[in-house]
């Protein structure tokens, strides 16, 4: 592995930190996006320089998040993990999700205040921004899908 491999894992390590997610799963994303060929839960401890126990525990928290996929190899009863092939769809289906259910909250918030005011005009504004937001954001989703079923030959399990 290249030092630039391990240096963009170690960045990537940070970028999941920043956002209150485990360093370690971020290194293991990142090395594993980096990598042409799956890799075993080994190979990850080894070239990471932590325990495969952490491995392991990341690994499947990547995978609840559909991120990383496991796959097997005739005749090899280890444990690979890969990049799921369509993660940039799946990353961006997830966010618009999560602007999807924070817009429905702010609306349904503006609805419970009986009257105007302040604090309907806040709830308003939040509701509008999500709903711009989501427009947006699902226009942004079709284009990827389209790239990512392009680049697949024309067969995604996004479509």
């Amino acid at each position: 592995m290249t030092d630039g491999t391990l240096e963009f894992a170690e960045k990537t390590g940070l970028f999941f930190e920043d956002d209150g997610y485990p360093r370690i799963a971020g290194r293991i994303f990142g090395l594993l996006l980096m990598s042409e060929a799956s890799r075993s839960l080994n190979d990850i401890a080894a070239r990471l320089r932590v325990s495969k126990a952490s491995v392991s525990t990341d690994a499947r928290l990547l995978e609840r998040w559909d991120m990383v996929e496991r796959v097997s190899r005739p005749g090899d009863r280890k444990i690979y993990y890969r990049i799921v092939p369509d993660l940039p769809y799946r990353i961006m289906e997830h966010r618009v999700e999560r602007v999807r259910r924070m817009g429905r909250l702010m609306r349904e918030a503006r609805a419970a205040v009986p009257r105007g005011g302040p604090l309907k005009t806040r709830l308003s504004d939040f509701a509008a921004a999500y709903d711009q937001a989501l427009v947006t954001m699902e226009k942004a989703l079709r284009r990827v899908s389209q790239a990512v079923s392009a680049s697949n030959g024309g067969s995604s399990s996004t479509e």
